[in-house]
């Protein structure tokens, strides 16, 4: 028969192993065909199921590297954003030292002008908001770096999973292209008997 499993099963409601059963059953359950043919047949539609699983991991393997390379761009931005947060960070700190050494020295001069004072004090509480701010930020940035690695790290499946799942499935395809062969062989050699 000229039909591929593809244009037989457009439902995607049907698994590859419930649409392979039917195909298989059809086939073995067909009364018009002699036993070399069903086997035959149920060969040549079993490895064209196996090669559109194959085909089908080769596309989670894509996938997979699609959703590893996404999260490892994200994950870079995140840490350059958190580099850069750290750098402001530390000058937020030399700056709220230089405030706080500007309020001691007006206070050790003793007699301090109070509107200098306050000014100075002022410029103390807004370094100090503004470091409480960009370490919320920090953590918030860290926290999700580190989901994005542990998003990274949880992977459903490793690639080498993967491999080995197409590589295993690759093989089995060889096996029954091999069976057919030799079935064709075989089948060639007793129809040069009959012949000779």
């Amino acid at each position: 028969s000229g039909r591929r499993p593809e244009d037989e099963f457009s439902q995607k409601n049907l698994t590859l192993q419930q649409q392979r059963v039917i195909v298989c059953g059809e086939i073995l359950a067909d009364p018009a065909l002699p036993i070399e043919e069903k086997v035959f047949l149920f060969l040549m539609w079993f490895a064209a199921f196996v090669d559109q699983e194959r085909v089908g991991k080769m596309e989670e393997l894509v996938q997979m590297d699609r959703e590893a390379a996404r999260i490892q761009k994200l994950k870079d931005e995140k840490s350059t954003h958190l580099r850069q947060l750290e750098e402001a960070g530390t000058k937020d700190d030399a700056r709220l030292a230089q405030a706080n050494a500007r309020v001691d020295a007006l206070v050790q001069m003793g007699n301090p002008d109070p509107q200098e004072l306050a000014a100075a004090q002022k410029e103390v509480q807004a370094c100090k908001d503004t470091s409480v701010q960009r370490q919320e930020a920090i953590a918030q940035v860290r926290a999700e770096v580190n989901d994005l690695t542990a998003k990274h790290d949880a992977a459903p499946k490793s690639r080498e999973v993967l491999f080995m799942e197409i590589e295993r499935l690759g093989q089995l395809k060889d096996k029954m292209m091999n069976m057919v062969r030799s079935m064709l062989e075989t089948s060639n050699r007793q129809v040069e008997k009959i012949f000779r």
